[in-house]
C-alpha cells in the first residue's frame, strides 16, 4: 500500500512539472530573450480550420539557404542575423545543434520554417485584426507589418503583431473607440 501511494504522489508531481516547466520557458523567454523583428507577408484570406487567431507568413523564410540533404519535417537550427531595415533573416540553417542568442529551433518543409505562424487574441478581434493586417501586409499598401519575437536558447516566443509601428491590439482600438 505504501508503495501504491509513493508511486501515485510521483507520477502526480511528473504530471503537474511537465506542464510547469513549458509555462517557465516560456515566460522566461519573454522575460530575458533577445527580441528579433520578422517582416511579414499576406496570406490567404480565408480558411474555414483555422479558428481565431491571425495567420502568418513571413519574408525571412523565404530565403536562398535551402539545402538538398534536408529531408522534409526535419528539425533545424536557424542562425538568425538582423539586415539594414533591422528585420530579422535566416543566415544559416544547419540539422545539427547549434547554440546562440541568434539561434531558433524550426522545421525543414523545402524550406525553412519557424515555431511560429499563428498570433492568438481575443476571439472577438482576432476576424478584425486579420481583415486590418491582411489590408496593410499587402503589396501595394505601403505599411510595414511585422511581429516581435522574443528568442532564447533557441526557443522563440512571438510577443505583438505590429503594423508601421503600432501593435495590432492598439490599431484595433484606435479603430473602434
Amino acid at each position: 500500500m505504501k508503495i501504491q501511494k509513493i508511486t501515485f504522489i510521483v507520477l502526480t508531481l511528473v504530471l503537474l512539472a511537465v506542464p510547469a516547466l513549458r509555462v517557465y520557458q516560456y515566460e522566461n523567454t519573454l522575460a530575458h530573450g533577445k527580441v528579433f523583428k520578422f517582416e511579414t507577408q499576406p496570406v490567404d484570406p480565408y480558411d474555414l480550420f483555422r479558428g481565431r487567431y491571425v495567420a502568418l507568413r513571413f519574408k525571412a523564410e523565404r530565403t536562398d539557404t535551402a539545402h538538398p540533404d534536408f529531408t522534409d519535417g526535419a528539425k533545424i537550427y536557424m542562425t538568425l542575423t538582423v539586415n539594414a531595415e533591422g528585420f530579422a533573416e535566416v543566415e544559416s540553417i544547419s540539422t545539427e545543434p547549434l547554440k546562440g542568442e541568434n539561434v531558433i529551433i524550426g522545421r525543414y518543409d523545402w524550406r525553412p520554417r519557424f515555431p511560429f505562424d499563428r498570433y492568438f487574441m481575443e476571439e472577438n478581434a482576432a476576424p478584425e485584426a486579420e481583415r486590418v493586417w491582411r489590408n496593410a501586409a499587402g503589396r501595394n499598401s505601403g505599411q510595414k507589418t511585422w511581429v516581435q519575437v522574443r528568442v532564447l536558447n533557441g526557443k522563440a516566443v512571438l510577443e505583438g503583431l505590429y503594423i508601421d509601428g503600432v501593435r495590432i491590439e492598439e490599431v484595433l482600438r484606435n479603430r473602434n473607440p
